[in-house]
């Protein structure tokens, strides 16, 4: 037997492409949010690796100068 609360013809295809439609927005919104987290994400990384790069860097600079030459 057949669910008889189902609709029947045209309605039955409204109701399919909304469904389908909204199931796809769903979808493509969860798949958008994973991918900017990703993005977001490789930015945070970038940035913690240029500044790990700059620290080295001043510590290397820091080091290179001697005391008695900054006493002249």
């Amino acid at each position: 037997m057949v669910v008889s609360w189902l609709p029947r013809g045209r309605a039955a295809k409204v109701m399919g492409i909304v469904m389908t439609a909204a199931v796809g927005a769903i979808y493509y919104s969860h798949y958008a949010q994973v991918r900017d987290k990703a993005v977001m994400r490789a930015g945070v990384e970038r940035d913690k690796e240029r500044l790990r790069n700059i620290r080295a860097q001043r510590r290397l600079a820091q080091s290179d100068v001697s005391p008695s030459s900054t006493q002249s």
